[in-house]
């Protein structure tokens, strides 16, 4: 640390981007909760103490059932999950989850929220960050104090939860880092180009290593394959390894909270994932967990992929069809069956599955290749169609309307104890289908209905924001919901013989009100 701020003072270092998600960390709930109940744990054995002192000062029998007091642990973590005040000073970490729709419960569930206040600007804090791509969705935030602020993760992201650091610093030493002695100091005057890299393991010095890029090479081949170490098996893969050669520093990570995300690795200019690896794909035979296993994708946090060169599509695409001349995107492109043909670049129209070729984007250079561009996107955006033609606020105004569509918030409606509810009598699959309504079921779940919309003048009656509907329509069931209230209340007995009791009153009862009132109810 010390280094750090006397090279920033000479100006050898630029300053840290405090914005840049290298340098931030998540923490979920696991996290928050092992907080709450390392200072609840902590109050309780205060007060056990004090409660056996104060019995031995009385000279009484030393009980430990009766000193301690579990109401000090168990009142302290409900009343904080109750008003979401946790310790720390922090508020609002704990919420009642949005079971509008099926849409904002999965929303609610993947949502980060930051600690800085919301009253503040904060404009770095609550701009687009070039490493927040692939991570965080760009446009799924709220307007208002909270934009910006409040975000949610994109389709494929990932958190680490945590390697053995101690596992990972003898890795490390066995690849030959030698810990600091005296010799430091040589190594500070010999050439720039000569120095050994320092190593930092969670941004703790660890040593010095002569050859930085060979170890970072080693690491990265190591993870690919599983080899990492033997003892910490699935864990390998949450290891990330960056050389900065500015700085001739080997930065490696292993902590909890980093935002991941997966990436197709890419050598000597292709893909690792070849054609009979998407034949096995699509057979269901290959799983994601395979090509994890496999070295041919791999979990990049943002600090990595500051060394990494990443393309975003394979090949170029013409625009229209050489033999239908219709309009072509990447996805009307089909790998061909033939894998050579593939290999060459060949593509067919899914229209008139005519042979198309492409031009490669891959290069030497490129290190990694996007799995799908729309992963960029999170849940409630994905569902917006052709969000690229669209203003971003607008984008945004979708994300936040998808989520208030109602629908069938769970498949248990009429069990559910939940204090609120809606459901759509006739909710209808959308026409228009997007790739993220695939990943999460949406059609099955869906939420809303197809209206048939005219934009008319009408005389007036449409003025600014006004809808004029089909009475017809409405008497059918159009944007018909019923709204389900969970109400509480107890039968108690009281002195003198009179009791509470669940029943339709009499109509002479004071409140009551006419028989109409209660046809639905039984006796």
């Amino acid at each position: 640390m010390a280094r750090t701020v006397l090279e920033l003072h000479l100006r050898v270092r630029g300053e840290d981007d405090k914005d840049h998600y290298a340098n931030k960390r998540l923490k979920l709930a696991g996290d928050l909760m092992e907080d709450l109940f390392r200072v609840a744990f902590s109050l309780l054995l205060k007060d056990l103490k004090y409660q056996l002192e104060r019995s031995f000062a009385r000279k009484k029998d030393l009980r430990i059932a009766s000193a301690i007091r579990p109401d000090l642990l168990t009142q302290r973590l409900v009343h904080a999950l109750a008003t979401g005040n946790w310790v720390g000073g922090r508020s609002g970490v704990s919420q009642v989850l949005d079971r509008t729709s099926h849409m904002s419960a999965i929303s609610h569930l993947r949502r980060v929220t930051s600690p800085l206040t919301r009253t503040q600007p904060h404009f770095e804090a609550r701009d687009l960050h070039p490493t927040q791509w692939g991570r965080l969705c760009p446009n799924e935030t709220p307007e208002g104090q909270n934009c910006g602020l409040v975000k949610n993760y994109a389709l494929s992201v990932d958190v680490s939860e945590g390697t053995d650091e101690e596992e990972v610093g003898i890795l490390l030493r066995d690849l030959n880092t030698r810990e600091i002695g005296p010799e430091v100091f040589e190594e500070a005057k010999a050439p720039k180009g000569r120095r050994a890299a320092r190593v930092y393991l969670n941004g703790n010095l660890l040593g010095l290593h002569s050859n930085p890029v060979g170890l970072v090479r080693e690491i990265r081949e190591r993870r690919r394959s599983g080899t990492l170490s033997p003892t910490l098996g699935d864990k390998t893969y949450e290891v990330n390894v960056r050389y900065d050669e500015e700085m001739n520093e080997v930065i490696v990570h292993c902590d909890s909270g980093r935002l991941r995300r997966p990436l197709i690795v890419v050598q000597n200019g292709a893909s690792k994932i070849a054609h009979s690896d998407r034949e096995e794909i699509a057979r269901g035979s290959l799983t994601f967990s395979d090509l994890i296993r496999q070295g041919k994708v791999e979990w990049i946090d943002a600090e990595e992929e500051e060394d990494s060169l990443i393309a975003i599509e394979p090949f170029d695409a013409p625009a229209r069809c050489p033999h239908c001349e219709r309009a072509l995107s990447r996805t009307d492109l089909v790998y061909p069956a033939d894998a050579a043909a593939s290999d060459r670049g060949l593509r067919s129209c899914r229209f008139c599955q005519g042979e198309i070729p492409t031009t490669p984007r891959l290069t030497t250079k490129h290190t990694h290749l996007e799995i799908e561009p729309n992963l960029i996107l999170g849940v409630a955006t994905g569902l917006i169609p052709f969000p690229e033609n669209n203003a971003a606020a607008r984008n945004t105004l979708g994300a936040a309307m998808a989520k208030q569509a109602l629908g069938v918030e769970s498949v248990n409606y009429r069990r559910r104890p939940d204090t609120r509810g809606h459901l759509l009598h006739y909710p209808q699959a959308p026409l228009l289908r997007t790739e993220t309504m695939r990943y999460v079921h949406f059609t099955e779940r869906p939420a809303g209905q197809n209206f048939v919309v005219a934009v008319l003048s009408y005389e007036g009656y449409n003025m600014q924001d006004a809808l004029v509907f089909s009475k017809g329509a409405i008497d059918r069931g159009l944007g018909r919901s019923s709204f389900f209230r969970t109400y509480r209340g107890e039968e108690r007995k009281y002195p003198g013989g009179q009791e509470d009791r669940f029943e339709i009153p009499r109509p002479d009862v004071a409140g009551a009100r006419v028989d109409t009132a209660y046809r639905n109810l039984a006796e």
